[in-house]
């Protein structure tokens, strides 16, 4: 009861803010112009002085309003209306919503959205201000090698991230253009490779490999942490590992291999004709499965670290409200929401996609709803939920109809219902918290705990799902001088 009554009165204070800024604006841009122009050329003064006596109620009116309202919800609403934005919030809070790394003076025109292997990617504008150099900070807001040094890069990740230095060679490549050389660096700043021939396209490193891809034959081949190649096969597609077991692409099929290079599983699956003619139907291995889509995207299979087929499941995610998407960060799978014409993720983190296997439960779908089963295809939480997300924290996300729209909420292992579908928006848990918000159509953002209580009870126009402790808050607009 204590924490529904503490969502309803949070939101009560939103509306309230949002309502007086609308009052406000109203105020100034019809009401006072009007009472302007009514006296404008009026020298009667008992116009006059009734312009002054509704200013005055106005005025007492407002300011009641603001008083009893403020008292009411315990909140200082007049910065709603009035507050000076410039001291709003900017960077990264720990989950006790303290701001242990503020970004607003450190003079950045771009920041990473989550900190990755102990640092956070971003970039500042040259001198002359005509283009970006990109670097990397820590928790302290330390800079990698003291400054932005590189053309171009991608987060940290096992110890290295993909850089373009200064002064790489560039190279025409078909039907893509011209592409530039990538290397590596370590934390230190000291670069990986020093081959005349550097790769045009990297993976990020994960269990001491990292997939490389040269212009000599545009062919992907696995390096080691000292730069060296991890085996000597090559093919026509690769990913990341993950579990040290990596999916690739030769003659059109995907298959397994291990960190030998030695196939597990031969290239049997076909692409799945979505966005791309070579889309891989292999997902990461979570928890020693990996789902496979197949059969025209109607079936996963979910493969062993043998290789071998351990349980199927038949596919069907189609429906009104969702449509599928590769996130650009990543390339992996999530699915948006669709309402009002508005387009909303489901969970910020697309580093798991609804075929995967997550403590211990993988989503199925049965007669138009959604549940969970465990691996041996006992069904756990029973089909009635419009939309299900993967498992985390111990808790759930999930979608329902309502008679007022759709509405997300959070459940657990049980299929218990912990959190109520109150929620317009709502996100993964993630480090024991999970990013919400009451309306569709406003970006006011709050963290919430696993049992539904508000964390961080700030309403925030920008927030992140927090990873290892920490989470962006403030704008999304990234140039942080300017807020």
């Amino acid at each position: 009861m204590a924490e529904n009554t503490s969502a309803t009165v949070d939101y009560c204070r939103r509306w309230f803010g949002e309502r007086l800024e609308s009052l406000k604006s109203y105020w100034l841009r019809c009401i006072l112009p009007s009472l302007n122009l009514l006296t404008r050329h009026q020298k009667n003064e008992s116009l006059i002085e009734m312009k002054k006596i509704l200013l005055s109620i106005c005025a007492l009116v407002v300011t009641v309003v603001f008083v009893a309202i403020s008292i009411d919800c315990g909140i200082p609403l007049l910065y709603y209306a009035f507050g000076d934005k410039s001291k709003e919030p900017y960077g990264y809070v720990d989950t006790d919503g303290h701001m242990t790394l503020n970004l607003r003076h450190l003079g950045l025109c771009s920041v990473g959205d989550r900190f990755s292997d102990g640092y956070c990617l971003v970039s500042k504008l040259t001198s002359d201000g005509t283009h970006q150099k990109y670097s990397f900070i820590d928790r302290q807001g330390k800079f990698l090698s003291g400054n932005c040094d590189f053309s171009n890069a991608r987060n940290f990740s096992d110890g290295f991230a993909a850089v373009q230095l200064d002064g790489n060679s560039s190279h025409t490549v078909p039907f893509f253009g011209k592409v530039y050389e990538w290397n590596f660096v370590d934390k230190a700043g000291r670069v990986l490779l020093r081959t005349n021939d550097l790769p045009i396209e990297t993976l990020p490193f994960a269990c001491g490999v990292a997939g490389v891809r040269r212009s000599s034959d545009y062919r992907w081949q696995y390096i080691n942490k000292t730069g060296d190649l991890a085996f000597s096969g090559a093919f026509d597609d690769a990913t990341p590992f993950s579990e040290d077991i990596a999916s690739v692409r030769l003659n059109n099929r995907w298959g397994l291999i291990n960190k030998a290079g030695k196939f597990l599983l031969e290239p049997t699956y076909e692409p799945q004709q979505s966005g791309s003619d070579f889309e891989n139907p292999i997902r990461p291995f979570h928890e020693g499965l990996a789902a496979a889509v197949t059969n025209k995207g109607t079936r996963v299979d979910y493969l062993n670290t043998t290789g071998q087929v351990a349980f199927s499941l038949e596919k069907s995610y189609k429906d009104k409200h969702f449509l599928k998407f590769k996130s650009p960060g990543n390339g992996s799978k999530s699915f948006i929401r669709i309402e009002d014409g508005l387009f909303h993720r489901g969970f910020f983190d697309c580093s798991i996609a609804n075929e995967d296997l997550s403590e211990g439960l993988v989503v199925f779908q049965r007669d138009g709803k959604f549940g969970f089963m465990d691996t041996s295809k006992s069904v756990v939480v029973r089909p009635t939920f419009d939309y299900c997300w993967p498992f985390a924290d111990g808790r759930a996300l999930v979608y329902l109809e309502t008679m007022f729209g759709g509405r997300f909420g959070y459940i657990d292992h049980s299929g218990k219902i912990v959190i109520p579908c109150i929620y317009a928006k709502a996100f993964s848990f993630s480090d024991g918290l999970a990013v919400v918000s009451d309306d569709i159509k406003s970006s006011q953002y709050k963290y919430i705990t696993k049992h539904g209580k508000v964390a961080i009870a700030r309403s925030l126009p920008y927030a992140t799902s927090f990873h290892d402790g920490l989470a962006r808050v403030g704008r999304w607009n990234v140039n942080c001088d300017s807020f």
